[in-house]
């Protein structure tokens, strides 16, 4: 079988029409009872059985420590801005550099001046130290965030537009 290729029964499973399978703690449902057991470990139990090593740092995923290691740790920075001489330990990393920095992507606004960050700290900093708004338990900080980059990627769009360009716009004026 090819790397990364689906044998039939696991593509039926994964796109059969049966039921979902709900978390009792949150309601977050889930295709795969695998999926919702791990979901409970890591969400609500806080189960970080994989240890770094070098720091008293712990992940729920084996592959998540092994990003820790490789960008803290040892530093490598393998991911080049192709706009600039930027480098980055991860490629999603690059991606929001890319689309914040250099195609002016903004869609966390302040609703109290309606001043646009392209994340969702900086848009609380700038409540906290400007507005004096104190940091709510989600992490915001008095502002609005019209799109998450999930929610982008789960309506499938494919274009992401600056605060005030096009009617693509992805931020409240």
């Amino acid at each position: 079988m090819l790397r990364g290729a689906v044998s039939k029964p696991t593509y039926s499973r994964r796109h059969s029409s049966s039921s979902p399978t709900q978390c009792h703690l949150c309601g977050k449902t889930y295709t795969e009872s695998s999926n919702l057991a791990k979901h409970i470990k890591t969400v609500h139990l806080k189960l970080r059985p994989f240890k770094c090593k070098q720091c008293s740092s712990s992940f729920a995923e084996k592959n998540k420590l092994g990003k820790h290691i490789q960008s803290v740790h040892e530093r490598a920075r393998p991911y080049k801005c192709e706009l600039c001489e930027a480098t980055f330990s991860q490629a999603s990393d690059r991606k929001r550099h890319r689309l914040v920095l250099h195609e002016g992507f903004r869609p966390y606004v302040c609703e109290h001046c309606g001043r646009a960050f392209g994340r969702r700290s900086s848009l609380a900093q700038h409540c906290q130290r400007v507005h004096k708004v104190a940091r709510t338990a989600d992490g915001g900080g008095g502002g609005t965030a019209a799109v998450t980059m999930a929610e982008l990627q789960r309506m499938g769009s494919t274009m992401m537009y600056p605060l005030g360009v096009g009617s693509g716009s992805v931020a409240p004026h």
